[in-house]
Formats: C-alpha cells, structure tokens, sequence
C-alpha cells in the first residue's frame, strides 16, 4: 500500500512565507532559510523545485516575484544538486510560460510593490536574455 505524502513536506511549510503575496518586501531570513532547507534535505532540490514552479505561476503577481527571488537566491547558495533540478526540462517549461504571452498573455493578480520588477522582467534576468517589446 503506497503511503501518502503531503506536500509541502511539514518541514518546508514555515518556509512559506518567503513567498507571502502580504510581504510588502522580500523577506531574507526567510529566502535563506529556504536555502539551507534545500541544502539540508536530501530530496531539499526537488522539494523546493516544486515548490518553486508553483508559486512562479501564481496568479499573485508579488508572490511570483517573490518566488523568483528565492530561485535567484537558491541558484547562488545552494549547488550542483539544486542547478541540475533548475534545468531540467520540466522547470525550465514552467519558466517560458511565465514569459510567453502565447501561453500567458496577461499576468492579472496586484502588482508588485511600486520599485520592484514584474515576473517577466525577473525572468528576463534569472536567464541572462532579453525580452522583445
């Protein structure tokens, strides 16, 4: 009989908040904690991956953000194991849909904070490309 799991695994869900949408800025305590919880686990990678994909497309655009903001912070403190996840094919999908109006022609939800990038933008630069007009 298979055992069913929850996700988020309890010990990820008081590493929620690094993603509020009610966060009136990015969090850091929060953002490394997610680090170290990612570098702790063994399955941390995929965990937070997952985690991180859903809240990319979040119809709150500031939760979004937010989210790319903890993968920014993730792809530069957490290694190997979380850079082989982040670029395997199943991401990187959820990624291009963030940016393709093709598949998301318009982002809905409340803006981010006056001052912070919208999710395309944050996209744009996690990936070193840049958006046409």
């Amino acid at each position: 009989r298979a055992e069913h799991r929850s996700f988020p695994p309890e010990s990820w869900i008081p590493l929620l908040p690094a993603t509020n949408p009610s966060n009136r800025q990015e969090d850091w305590e929060y953002v490394i904690g997610f680090c170290d919880q990612i570098n702790k686990e063994l399955e941390g990678p995929q965990i937070a991956v997952r985690l991180l994909a859903h809240k990319i497309q979040s119809p709150q655009e500031w939760e979004a953000v937010q989210a790319l903001t903890v993968l920014e912070a993730g792809m530069k403190n957490c290694g190997r194991r979380f850079h082989s996840e982040v670029g395997k094919f199943r991401f990187l999908n959820e990624l291009i849909k963030v940016v393709s109006p093709k598949v998301s022609p318009g982002w809905g939800g409340d803006p981010p904070p006056r001052g912070a990038l919208g999710r395309p933008g944050r996209v744009s630069l996690l990936c070193g490309c840049r958006l046409s007009p």
